[in-house]
């Protein structure tokens, strides 16, 4: 609706006082047009005359304005949503998230609506909302709160400023995977490191109807601070050993796994590393996909493909080795997920595009996920199930200069396109915890998700399918989450 000629000069003048900081000039101009016969000049004065009286530091007057606000034009949010965030800011959050649900059950107004604060309605109420619903004291809210901050985080509709700012906020939500997969079950893998080593990140996988574990052990460790440091001062160093498990989680054998016997000389010398290696059966063998930094004097990490020979008594040795380059742009390459089926073999390369390469590294596709998943880092392989891919990915979060990971399950269809994916949560605390192996029990419909804990610590957890399938949400139904 437009304005008359004399009232658009009036709402310039007090525009450009509050545009300069001149709150209380720019109040005075406002608190003209309050009673003005024109309904939507007469809303927008008050809603600008309470932010002014609050910017003023006129807490009372501000409510009252904008309380005022809100009853010429109830049909409006802007109102509601300063007045969440008025409350959500004094740490009083059961009134927030009350002011937060009458604004989120409006509709956006219409496009011809006068001065439509967009933000509000997309993003604004629902940033409000996931912070404040954290702290109320109804847990239904708080898990209503949790739903909108993962939609905050996910929407390809969020602005990048809210987004970021939603993942970080999951760090306060992400519950334990006990809590939402009841059957999650964990077991440290008992297993005997050479001196001056800790296992790691461990890779587990089914080959010939039997459970193989790959450890990594490592002989560094992680600082409070999330800074490493050597065990014994020499340069870090990695040494992998295959492990074959009961029908349970026991080991029952173990070998150490050594490198190509034609690996050349090192190029990168800070660290010695076939790192986070990736489990996996392919063509009637094992095989591996580790990270690899010795090849080029400036450390890039790149992916290497490894079948590992287990026919000596004593030892294994990475064999028929090759490094995977993608191609351009240059890039540390980590984290691929493997998929392999029989003769075939699949790399997820990234999640948003969900890219997928074959075993020479050449691109076969790309998608676009209904989700913004680019934050989506592999971890585990992805497996058959119901008809598709599972597979376990990470996410990083940085708080006081420290990372932290978040997990969640996805789900690709067969034709490698994702399609479902889980809540975000942790294993056993919030830390690095970083999975690097996902197999389906050869014996039961059980699955079972192997990962490392702070550098230090080798862990097993199996999970029902019916757990993980009932935590899948399928992308193509979802909506928008409305507390």
């Amino acid at each position: 609706m437009a304005a008359p000629d004399a009232l658009e000069n009036w709402l310039s003048i007090a525009d450009v006082h509050r545009n300069a900081g001149r709150s209380a000039e720019a109040a005075n101009y406002y608190a003209f047009g309050v009673n003005t016969a024109n309904r939507e000049l007469a809303w927008h004065a008050r809603l600008q005359l309470a932010r002014c009286l609050l910017a003023m530091g006129n807490e009372g007057a501000f409510l009252e304005q904008a309380l005022e606000a809100w009853n010429l034009q109830p049909e409006r949010a802007e109102p509601l949503y300063d007045l969440a965030r008025f409350y959500r800011e004094r740490g009083m959050y059961d009134a927030s998230v009350l002011f937060c649900e009458a604004g989120l059950a409006l509709p956006p107004p219409p496009d011809t609506a006068f001065r439509v604060e967009s933000f509000v309605y997309g993003a604004g109420l629902m940033e409000e909302y996931s912070i404040a619903a954290n702290y109320a004291s109804d847990p239904l809210r708080k898990g209503r709160g949790h739903a909108a901050c993962d939609w905050l985080a996910l929407s390809r509709e969020t602005l990048p400023g809210p987004r970021e700012l939603a993942r970080n906020n999951l760090y306060y939500y992400a519950p334990a995977a006990a809590t939402i997969m009841p059957s999650f079950s964990p077991t440290q893998i008992a297993f005997s490191t050479p001196p001056g080593y800790r296992a790691t990140n461990p890779s587990i996988s089914v080959w010939s109807d039997r459970l193989f574990v790959l450890v990594r052990t490592v002989n560094y460790g992680l600082r409070e601070d999330g800074t490493y440091y050597s065990l014994d001062g020499a340069r870090y160093r990695t040494r992998n050993f295959l492990l074959a498990l009961d029908d349970g989680t026991l080991v029952t054998k173990s070998h150490e796994i050594l490198p190509p016997s034609d690996l050349p000389e090192p190029q990168y010398r800070d660290e010695a590393a076939f790192g986070d290696v990736r489990l996996f059966a392919w063509r009637d063998a094992l095989w591996g996909l580790a990270c690899y930094r010795e090849l080029t004097s400036q450390g890039w990490c790149e992916q290497v493909l490894a079948r590992i020979d287990n026919s000596s008594a004593d030892h294994c040795r990475l064999a028929d080795w090759r490094v995977l380059r993608p191609g351009p742009p240059k890039r540390h390459e980590k984290n691929w997920m493997p998929v392999s089926t029989g003769d075939k073999l699949r790399f997820i390369y990234l999640c948003d595009p969900t890219t997928v390469l074959d075993d020479d590294a050449h691109r076969i596709s790309d998608s676009t996920p209904a989700i913004a998943a680019e934050q989506f880092r592999g971890g585990s392989q992805a497996i058959p199930f119901d008809g598709g891919w599972l597979a376990v990915i990470h996410e990083v979060l940085w708080r006081n200069g420290r990372r932290y990971y978040l997990h969640r399950f996805v789900w690709f269809d067969a034709f490698m396109i994702l399609r479902r994916v889980s809540r975000s949560f942790f294993f056993i605390q919030k830390s690095v915890e970083f999975v690097a192996g996902l197999a389906r029990h050869p014996k039961s419909d059980t699955l079972i998700v192997s990962f490392g804990v702070n550098d230090s610590e080798a862990w097993l957890a199996t999970i029902s399918s019916l757990d993980v399938r009932h935590n899948l949400r399928d992308l193509r139904s979802a909506q928008r989450t409305q507390p």
